[in-house]
């Protein structure tokens, strides 16, 4: 009897899945060990049962057994792939012309993409947002260490200007009671010993020490006004009731000093980059598995859940590491000391590690705990 249209049809829905493996095994390259030589060898035979009419192979068992060994063996081949992920990758990825892959499929990769263009966005700007940040904190930090340098330098001359006055002749008082002359070619040079000489060069490195320590200041106020905005957008600000300035305290003295500086600086470094470099450190992970997922064509429909859970992850373990590691000491792995931001990026890329360590100390403390309830 003839085959049914039905029996025909399912034959050439069998087909379609056997072009689809042919097609992956051909253009992935071959792994050592995970495939056997023989079962490359019969991708001819594999190629010539898809090329047979469907109601042949419908009319003859020999056929159909040949045909079923042929997508057992293709499967074999393209594992750790199978055909939902092939052709979820290949509708992702855009198909080629011509080529038609199932509704649920087609549903199932727009989905993927819509996911991958938000968290691409998502992970653009928190790297735009952390880089800035960075920069930022550098900023500071290199101010006031030029303050520190610059004070050191304006002390030096000071100190040095203490002990020229001792063997100068000419002096005029100056505002801080030290002995400088007002002008350049005044005072001090009305004689023309050494004394007086070495005097007046003293009190040109005092000036410019002076000019130094202004525009240092000038860039510490200019930082700490940039830095008191960004912090306006921390929750943590919105707790801290605004404390009045003390009466003693001029308001653009306090906002140009490097304490206030310091204390701008721990409260960016201590959970805002934290979190920050987690999400970081988890977006470059799910973007890493989306990449080798496409490459090996394992794409699956829980990546965008999978993916968002892991950011979230990354980000809330950031967060908590900044706020539990209050100290400035480095952290030593193997020999290679970490800061709170490069462990904060670890943490984010590989949670999987604190869950397991986590799970070691809890099993470890309720272990202790049990022993002494008994």
């Amino acid at each position: 009897m003839p085959p049914s249209p039905d029996a025909a049809r399912d034959i050439r829905l069998l087909q379609d899945d056997l072009a689809t493996l042919l097609r992956h095994v051909i253009a992935a390259p071959a792994r050592p060990g995970e495939a056997a030589d023989d079962d490359r060898a019969g991708l001819q035979d594999c190629a010539r049962v898809m090329t047979l009419d469907p109601v042949q192979i419908a009319g003859s068992p020999e056929l159909l057994a040949q045909l079923l060994a042929a997508l057992k063996r293709l499967s074999r081949l393209a594992a750790p792939a199978d055909l939902w992920s092939i052709r979820l990758t290949q509708a992702f990825l855009g198909l080629p012309e011509g080529a038609t892959v199932p509704a649920a499929v087609e549903r199932a990769a727009r989905r993927l993409r819509r996911w991958a263009a938000a968290s691409a966005v998502f992970g653009l700007l928190v790297f735009t947002v952390t880089m800035l940040l960075l920069v930022h904190v550098d900023r500071g930090r290199r101010t006031v260490e030029q303050l520190k340098a610059v004070r050191a330098e304006y002390q030096s001359a000071l100190d040095n200007l203490g002990v020229a006055e001792l063997a100068a002749s000419a002096r005029t008082s100056g505002p801080d009671g030290v002995g400088c002359p007002a002008a350049p070619g005044a005072g001090a040079m009305a004689g023309s010993g050494p004394a007086a000489l070495q005097l007046q060069l003293i009190c040109t490195r005092v000036r410019e020490a002076e000019d130094k320590l202004r525009l240092v200041y000038r860039e510490l106020s200019l930082w700490n006004t940039v830095s008191q905005r960004l912090s306006l957008a921390s929750p943590v600000a919105w707790l801290q009731p605004r404390a009045p300035d003390p009466p003693d305290t001029v308001p653009a003295g306090w906002q140009s000093t490097d304490l206030r500086t310091s204390v701008l600086i721990n409260g960016l470094t201590g959970v805002v980059m934290p979190t920050l470099l987690g999400l970081l450190g988890a977006c470059a992970y799910v973007y890493r598995e989306i990449d080798e997922a496409t490459r090996c064509s394992t794409l699956a429909s829980r990546e965008a859940l999978h993916g968002t859970l892991r950011i979230l992850l990354g980000g809330i373990l950031g967060g908590l590491l900044g706020a539990i590691w209050t100290d400035n000491h480095t952290f030593e792995l193997q020999g290679v000391s970490l800061s709170l931001a490069a462990l904060a990026f670890f943490v984010g890329f590989s949670v999987e590690v604190v869950f397991r360590m986590l799970d070691v100390l809890i099993l470890a403390v309720a272990d202790r705990i049990g022993r002494a309830a008994r």
